[in-house]
C-alpha cells in the first residue's frame, strides 16, 4: 500500500510565510515600475518625479565651495533635493528644488548660484552623446542620447534647444521663463509651441554646477586646490566634471560618485546615466525572474519537508 499523506501544520506554515514574502516583494516591485502621474491642486499632472539624496552636493564624494563669503553657508547651495515634470494647461513645467537658494547679486530670475542643465533623451536612439559647449566635462551613455536641452542660468542665460531630425541642427526654441517659485524651488516654465509636451517615457539628465558668467559655458570650475571663486577638490588635469549635485539613485552603479568618477591614470571621465519612468520597465525581465525564484524556493521547500515528513 502507498503511504498516506497526512496535513502537517508546520510544513504549511512554513510554506505560506514564504509565499506571503514572495507576494509581497512582488507587489513591491511591482508598484516600482508604475509611472508617476498624479493630478496636483491647481489641475497640474505630474509626469514624472524623483528625488536627490540631501547633502550630496560634493561632486563625485570631495568637491568643497569656494572659499568667498558670497557662497555662505558653504554647503546646500547647488544640493538638488527633487526634481519634478508636470503640465498645466499648454504648459510643461521642471521644477527643482535646493536645500537653499540665496540671491547675493539681485539676478532678476531670484537665484544667482545654480547653473542647471536638463538634457533630455525624448526619442529613443536618437540625439547626440556629448555636450553642445565644453562646461559641465561629461558625456552621456551611448544607448541614451538626448535630443533637447533646456540651459538654466541667471542674468537672462536661459535657454531651450531641440536637435532637429537630420541630427546636425541644434535649433534654439524662444518662449521659457525661468523663476523661484516659494523659497527653495526653481521652475522653468516651457509653453508647447516651444518644445514637445513631455510624456512618461522621457529621460532625463540633470546637471547642477556652479554659475560664473566668465567660465566656460558660464560653469564655476572646479580645481585641485580651489580658492576664492573655485571649487576644490577635483583636478587641474580636466578629467573630473564641473558637476556638484547630479539627479541619480541613492547608491548602486548609476549612483552620482560612481558616474562622476574619474581616473586619472586611465584618463577617463564621468559617463552619465539618465533617470526616467522607462528606466523603471526595463526592469521588468529581473521582476519576473525573481518572482520564478521565490515561487520555486516555495515549491522546494514544500518538497524538501514532505519527504522529510514520511520518511
Amino acid at each position: 500500500m502507498s503511504k498516506r499523506t497526512t496535513f502537517n501544520p508546520r510544513i504549511a506554515s512554513e510554506m505560506a510565510v514564504v509565499l506571503v514574502v514572495a507576494l509581497l516583494l512582488f507587489g513591491y516591485l511591482r508598484g516600482q515600475q508604475e509611472a508617476v502621474v498624479t493630478t496636483g491642486d491647481l489641475g497640474e499632472k505630474v509626469i514624472f518625479a524623483f528625488t536627490d539624496p540631501v547633502g550630496d552636493d560634493h561632486g563625485p564624494g570631495n568637491y568643497r565651495y569656494p572659499t568667498h563669503p558670497g557662497f555662505e553657508p558653504h554647503k546646500s547651495l547647488l544640493d538638488l533635493l527633487a526634481f519634478r515634470v508636470l503640465t498645466a494647461g499648454d504648459e510643461a513645467w521642471y521644477e527643482l528644488d535646493f536645500g537653499l537658494i540665496t540671491n547675493p547679486w539681485n539676478a532678476p530670475e531670484g537665484f544667482f548660484h545654480q547653473r542647471i542643465d536638463i538634457y533630455i533623451d525624448s526619442r529613443a536612439g536618437f540625439g547626440r552623446t556629448i555636450t553642445p559647449q565644453p562646461g559641465a566635462n561629461v558625456t552621456f551613455a551611448p544607448e541614451y542620447p538626448w535630443d533637447i536641452w533646456l540651459r538654466i542660468a541667471p542674468w537672462g542665460g536661459s535657454r531651450a534647444y531641440y536637435l532637429e531630425k537630420d541630427g546636425e541642427q541644434l535649433v534654439e526654441r524662444r518662449g521659457i521663463t525661468v523663476g523661484v517659485v516659494g523659497d527653495r524651488t526653481i521652475r522653468v516654465v516651457v509653453p508647447r509651441e516651444t518644445l514637445p509636451m513631455p510624456t512618461e517615457q522621457w529621460r532625463y539628465y540633470v546637471l547642477v554646477g556652479g554659475y560664473d558668467s566668465f567660465g566656460p559655458d558660464e560653469y564655476r570650475v572646479v580645481t585641485t586646490q580651489g580658492g576664492e571663486w573655485t571649487f576644490g577638490g577635483g583636478t587641474d588635469a580636466n578629467l573630473d566634471s564641473n558637476i556638484i549635485d547630479l539627479l541619480a539613485p541613492k547608491g548602486g552603479r548609476h549612483s552620482q560618485a560612481e558616474q562622476l568618477a574619474y581616473d586619472p591614470e586611465a584618463q577617463t571621465g564621468a559617463v552619465l546615466y539618465p533617470v526616467g519612468n522607462v528606466a523603471n520597465q526595463e526592469a521588468t525581465p529581473w521582476l519576473i525572474g525573481t518572482l520564478a525564484l521565490l515561487v520555486g524556493g516555495v515549491a522546494a521547500v514544500y518538497w524538501r519537508r514532505h519527504h522529510k515528513a514520511e520518511a
